[in-house]
């Protein structure tokens, strides 16, 4: 066998946007997009016609990027767009090595893989997509990687839950220890944390967009969030994990946040995001990656409290946990949306003694209505359902009844709990009750963060109420679990979460 080219991008995870564009025009435009990239990808097949490219033009293309080229053309039968002859394929990839090109990508069950290895004029990726979950003979392909010894390996599956990643990560470890650049994980909204895992163990790639919206493969993330969210380039070998469970989380500022947070504190920690209405497949992957702890979210507050092996008095009092601290022998469990929401209250008056309404009867709303119970106001849990208000004020100490009650009786303070008004949601124009039942003296605080400005409090305004964005809650429970997730209890992060979370959402 000889020599083939060695990776020449170094050990560290670079980050390589993938273009899909019609022409050679519309892939130049992109160009100026690339900030922040080590290396971009072009999908040749995503080109209208191939009847122009010459090896002149692919030059062009390598000449006028601002970073290294590589090309694909991946056929039909690995889920690509060339369904023309192997031969011209061939050709077509040989001329882009020529071109100058920084690496070129084959797949590793092309006939001819082996003879273009030995003959490669560059770099060669050798990968492999499939199309399912937990390929049965990703063994073969890691083995037939070990006999090629490309220069580079790109494993890929498509994941259905979260932990459908793991054989993924465990082969791209497996290669990655042995020598082999590599960089394997799984597609899919389900598969996106394995990006980032993947590129946490050292992988030699992560694949981006140019922009949102512009994904050239299910589940990737933009440039802009690698970049400036993630902040991948100050990752290294060993970095620490934690991060966030629920369903859906693709709103959640939780991860700009934080890691904006871990950056100014130096910390060698990444807080990742993993996706998923499966809460056993969330938690296999976050363990087996040997994740610290994790922020939880809705639909998870209840059963992940019920599943911790110890609690904290709040959590144990109403049942719903929204952050988790991973132990030996299992995991703790606390709640920190009650004290931040009595915080974030006494930003505009005293909770004590206050005749306040919370509206939902989720967890959300069973830790607010317990702190504030314990801060002395006078607590009634509304809901659709009366006898969900009940249950939930029994476990609070207070009293519970239907939505009708904000019509007919006075109170100081409302607050919605439940997830009315978010943006990208079936229910973002609506609110939780008809705001017309607010007399214009109340204090209005709605835990919905995104918009800023929710419907709810937009016409609570409109009446004369003093309203409170979610905003401040949010970033007080989430300053609590920061210091709980890293062991760090003197840290004070409020005004850096602050300052991150408002420019993000004055920019939408």
């Amino acid at each position: 066998m000889k020599r083939r080219p060695l990776w020449p991008f170094g050990s560290d995870t670079r980050i390589c946007v993938s273009l899909g564009e019609p022409n050679t025009v519309a892939l130049r435009e992109q160009f100026d997009h690339l900030e922040g990239a080590d290396l971009v990808e072009i999908r040749l097949d995503a080109l209208d016609t191939l009847r122009d490219l010459t090896r002149e033009t692919l030059t062009d293309l390598v000449m006028n990027s601002p970073v290294p080229v590589g090309f694909t053309l991946r056929p039909m039968w690995q889920d690509g767009g060339f369904d023309g002859d192997e031969l011209d394929r061939r050709r077509f990839l040989e001329e882009a090595a020529i071109s100058g090109a920084a690496f070129i990508d084959v797949e590793l069950d092309a006939e001819w893989a082996a003879d273009f290895l030995d003959d490669a004029q560059c770099p060669v990726v050798a990968s492999h997509h499939w199309n399912s979950a937990r390929p049965a003979d990703l063994s073969q392909k890691v083995e037939r990687v070990g006999r090629l010894a490309p220069s580079m390996a790109k494993l890929v599956a498509t994941a259905e839950v979260a932990s459908d990643s793991l054989p993924l990560l465990r082969a791209g470890q497996q290669l990655i220890m042995s020598g082999q650049p590599a960089t394997c994980f799984c597609m899919g909204e389900a598969g996106k944390a394995s990006r980032l895992l993947a590129a946490g163990q050292g992988s030699a790639l992560v694949y981006a967009a140019a922009s949102v919206g512009n994904e050239v493969a299910a589940g990737q993330w933009s440039l802009r969030e690698l970049v400036d969210e993630f902040q991948m380039n100050r990752w290294q070998q060993g970095t620490r994990l934690c991060g966030l469970i629920g369903h859906p989380i693709s709103h959640s500022l939780s991860p700009a946040i934080f890691n904006a947070v871990i950056q100014e504190r130096g910390l060698n920690v990444a807080y990742i995001p993993i996706a998923g209405g499966d809460l056993d497949a969330a938690l296999d992957l976050a363990i087996d990656m040997d994740f610290q702890g994790l922020s939880v979210t809705m639909p998870f507050k209840d059963e992940i409290a019920l599943r911790s092996t110890r609690q904290d008095d709040l959590v144990a009092t109403v049942g719903a946990a929204n952050t988790v601290v991973f132990e030996d022998d299992g995991f703790v469990a606390y709640n920190t949306d009650g004290s931040a929401l009595v915080d974030a209250l006494a930003t505009v008056r005293p909770v004590e003694r206050a005749k306040i309404a919370v509206v939902g009867a989720g967890g959300a709303g069973r830790a607010g209505a317990s702190a504030l119970v314990a801060a002395g106001a006078v607590v009634t849990i509304v809901n659709r359902t009366v006898a969900h208000a009940k249950e939930a004020a029994e476990l609070c100490s207070c009293s519970g009844g239907g939505l009708q009650q904000l019509e007919v009786e006075d109170f100081d303070i409302v607050v919605n709990a439940t997830p009315v008004g978010m943006r990208s949601t079936p229910l973002a124009g609506s609110t939780p009750f008809p705001p017309k039942w607010l007399s214009g003296r109340e204090v209005v605080l709605d835990m919905v963060y995104r918009p800023l400005t929710t419907p709810l409090l937009r016409q609570a305004i409109e009446r004369g109420c003093t309203t409170i964005q979610g905003l401040e809650m949010f970033i007080r429970q989430a300053a609590a679990q920061y210091r709980l997730l890293m062991a760090d209890p003197d840290v004070e992060p409020l005004s850096a979460m602050r300052n991150v979370a408002e420019h993000l959402l004055i920019d939408e």
